[in-house]
């Protein structure tokens, strides 16, 4: 999960993390000088600043409208779950998506968690994790649907080419919305992140995409210290979970294996049209989102595969067929 930096001496890792998190925190505090805006303002090629209520809370989020966009043209959504403790800024910053969505006419809401912080250290209520959204029980599967139903109304998002993707505990979370809200998005992209140990049903078929670093030892260290305290594994891995996706989606046939030299792409041949399931394992990655910023200063430089691309096409192939 986030918030260790692999290969770092705990002490250290921890400390760098604090004082990131207070950095975070300041700059973070100064969205709400901005002030909500009413989505009427949103514009073509800007990002701005909304909320909404959700089971007696205020929710925010950030929502990016492509550019060039004509208004009353029904467009595909992507939902995006930033990772523990970070907030809709870091994701937006992390995954680069804003420039991506513009090339392929992708409406981008960067939705905000929860945390004892307004705008800093945020969790998600992912059922075995995480911090403040767990302990409070908080609807975060509600907070997607309310702003699917804000911007389906407002802003012409498409229902029919709703996905969700996310980093770390974000990606868990858009996994989570495949197997508890299969109705309300058509696929998911998680990035260093899978599916918790919780039931998942679907109700229907869905694309899924899978991506890990493969340097990432996050998950690794998440399963040995729950093993040591003969607790379940926090998570499953990330082959089981294409297994998972594959079976429940009825692809029929064995994995195929493309390599390229900044990824190993591993898909699930012979699905049925309308759904794809692949995984990319970036070489030489840690934990993090590849092609975007780093997400704190002391962090390793991501790997220059355009993650971002890689799933909205992903999600526009499926879309098409």
């Amino acid at each position: 999960m986030p918030g260790r930096a692999g290969g770092e001496p705990a002490a250290v890792s921890a400390a760098l993390a604090r004082l990131a998190l207070g950095l975070l925190a300041l700059a973070a505090g100064c969205a709400p000088l901005l002030g909500a805006r009413p989505l009427a303002a949103a514009r073509p090629g800007a990002t701005t600043f909304h909320t909404v209520r959700v089971g007696g809370r205020e929710r925010s989020y950030m929502l990016h409208l492509p550019a060039g966009m004509t208004n009353d043209v029904p467009r595909p959504l992507v939902l995006v779950f930033h990772g523990n403790t970070g907030n809709a800024t870091t994701v937006r910053a992390e995954s680069n998506l804003d420039a991506v969505s513009d090339r392929f006419g992708y409406e981008v809401a960067y939705l905000n968690g929860t945390g004892s912080l307004r705008y800093a250290d945020l969790t998600w209520n992912v059922r075995t994790c995480c911090g403040f959204a767990l302990r409070h029980r908080v609807d975060d599967v509600g907070f997607a649907r309310a702003v699917v139903d804000a911007l389906a109304t407002t802003e012409h998002a498409d229902r029919s080419r709703v996905y969700a993707a996310g980093l770390s505990s974000g990606g868990t979370l858009a996994l989570l919305l495949a197997c508890d809200a299969s109705d309300l998005v058509a696929g998911v992209a998680s990035v260093a992140g899978t599916m918790p140990e919780t039931p998942c049903e679907p109700a229907r078929r869905l694309t899924v995409l899978l991506v890990r670093g493969e340097r990432d030892d996050e998950l690794a260290r998440d399963h040995a210290e729950n093993a040591a305290r003969g607790s379940p594994a926090y998570a499953t891995s990330f082959d089981a979970a294409q297994a998972f996706w594959a079976a429940r989606d009825g692809c029929a046939g064995a994995t195929v294996r493309d390599s390229t030299p900044l990824a190993a792409i591993v898909r699930s041949a012979d699905c049925p049209t309308g759904v794809g399931v692949e995984q990319v394992i970036v070489r030489g990655q840690g934990h993090a989102w590849p092609g975007g910023a780093k997400p704190w200063w002391f962090s390793p430089a991501p790997s220059p595969l355009d993650g971002a691309s890689l799933m909205l096409e992903l999600f526009s192939r499926a879309a098409a067929r």
